[in-house]
């Protein structure tokens, strides 16, 4: 991005990114109900794609046993834990999280070729809102340069909080909003690809912690961070929640889509119809 001359823009944009991660769940829990979408799947490793962002990356002081390959069971000298969010009626308990694999850093097919991408497993759902559709998966590493990369991503997002607000409208990458209208940005991994970034506008909040936006999405975007920008395409953080437009230090996680179909027929053509999708705020 050639008009990302300041080292803010860059640092924005870079944690935004790398923050991302692809999720391949290779267990559906028999716990789930038998009006859950994926109700046919229970009891089978079938995988599904989805998406999910690193909410927390720390370095642990007293590490624990490992029983990765290198480790078998010793404890190493350095070891990393880090939290990744996403939609629970992706990952739906602890069951499936220790079956989901987290890719960080498919930034782009070059990534698997150069292993630059990094693969690990996750130990155990931490917390789950299935009213609000987000879970926070718990996961481990001593690879010191995945724990390194993963952190640097991690303290490069917390220190958002402490620039200046980011005026991104003259970059061209957001909509041209009307009055109150907020505009919208996602990073995921759409069926399952690298990553894609998508644009819109905040169409309406419902309830407390229910937005709705116009960002196109596809199958694999679930659990994707939602981030927000104020009417003039500044990006800025406000802890608390205050009267519309807001914004949120913990992203909103995207859910679903309200629109079933992309066509419609209007006057006997088919058209495009606006993609209407929901994400929940995560606090």
């Amino acid at each position: 991005m050639p008009k990302l001359r300041s080292d803010e823009r860059r640092t924005f944009f870079r944690s935004l990114i790398d923050r991302t991660v692809r999720l391949r769940v290779q267990c559906t829990s028999s716990d789930r109900s038998d009006e859950d979408e994926f109700a046919e799947d229970r009891g089978t490793s079938r995988v599904r794609m989805g998406t999910g962002f690193v909410q927390r990356a720390v370095e642990k002081e007293f590490p624990k046993s490992c029983s990765c390959d290198n480790c078998q069971g010793k404890v190493p000298s350095r070891q990393w834990i880090f939290h990744v969010v996403t939609a629970s009626h992706l990952v739906y308990n602890t069951e499936e999280a220790k079956e989901t694999m987290v890719d960080l850093f498919f930034d782009d097919d070059s990534c698997q070729k150069n292993k630059r991408m990094e693969s690990v497993w996750a130990s155990e759902a931490i917390e789950i809102d299935h009213n609000m559709d987000w879970c926070v998966m718990e996961y481990l590493t001593c690879k010191e340069d995945l724990g390194e990369r993963v952190e640097s991503a991690y303290k490069s997002w917390v220190g958002v909080e402490e620039l200046s607000p980011q005026d991104l409208s003259d970059l061209g990458l957001l909509p041209s909003s009307g009055k109150d209208r907020v505009p919208v940005l996602i990073v995921s991994h759409p069926h399952g690809r690298s990553k894609k970034v998508t644009i819109g506008e905040m169409r309406d909040e419902e309830r407390s912690h229910r937005i709705q936006y116009n960002a196109p999405t596809c199958p694999g975007s679930s659990g994707a961070p939602v981030t927000l920008f104020d009417i003039d395409g500044k990006f800025a953080i406000i802890k608390d929640r205050g009267k519309f437009p807001c914004r949120w230090l913990f992203s909103p996680v995207h859910s679903g889509t309200f629109t079933d179909h992309p066509l419609r027929k209007l006057g006997g053509c088919e058209t495009m119809q606006e993609q209407i999708n929901y994400g929940y705020t995560f606090q």
